[in-house]
């Protein structure tokens, strides 16, 4: 119960910063999402965020790299990109270094 009361605060502080998008009007108070009234004073900083800590290299390529074994997008786009008498155990080894 704890646990869904904190993710529900986190979900509406999230939502804060997004909506609304346009201005509304509530009463004599105009609304809008955080990210929305800011976002020329903020764009390459949350750009900066974004680069370094969600979009990195080092995540992509663990995403990619998932369940290699499995047939993981990473092993698949290998096994495309490269002549098909590479050996398997190579291009799984090669996933697994990555990762």
């Amino acid at each position: 119960q704890t646990h869904n009361k904190q993710q529900q605060q986190q979900q509406s502080k999230v939502k804060l910063l997004f909506d609304p998008v346009e201005p509304v009007m509530v009463g004599p108070i105009k609304v809008q999402g955080l990210f929305e009234s800011r976002q020329v004073e903020v764009s390459e900083e949350f750009g900066t965020f974004m680069a370094g800590r969600v979009l990195n290299s080092r995540r992509i390529l663990e995403s990619l790299s998932k369940d290699a074994e499995d047939g993981g997008e990473l092993y698949n786009f290998l096994r495309r990109q490269l002549p098909y008498p590479v050996p398997e155990f190579i291009l799984s080894a090669a996933v697994r270094a990555i990762a």
